[in-house]
């Protein structure tokens, strides 16, 4: 006879040690009830997913730190950017003024007289 336990989740906070324990104390549990001999690996057939989660949840990290590095990145380039347009604006502020003033006396000049 054929038994077949479709599918059996597990609480994400035991952990992927918890998961391996736990799939592995499943495993003796059915080997045990079905008279199934311990070193028999052809009788029972388990799949487990909690090495996926790991690894995902590597991948999830890893790829949390990269976008936090360019964020901080962006962050900072941004800053010296516009404190470079600013050190720009304030070295030529003075030379607009006096283009202003010139161009300002040349009109007066040619209205005046």
């Amino acid at each position: 006879m054929r038994s077949i336990i479709p599918n059996l989740t597990y609480n994400l906070s035991i952990g992927v040690d918890g998961a391996r324990k736990m799939a592995k104390d499943i495993e003796v549990l059915l080997k045990e009830k079905h008279f199934i001999a311990p070193d028999d690996t052809s009788a029972l057939r388990t799949r487990s997913v909690f090495e996926n989660v790991e690894q995902n949840m590597a991948f999830a990290n890893v790829l949390q730190l990269i976008v936090l590095f360019i964020g901080i990145g962006t962050l900072f380039a941004g800053a010296i950017g516009i404190g470079n347009i600013m050190v720009f604006v304030v070295q030529e502020l003075p030379h607009q003024r006096a283009r202003y003033k010139e161009v300002l006396e040349h009109h007066q000049a040619l209205l005046c007289g």
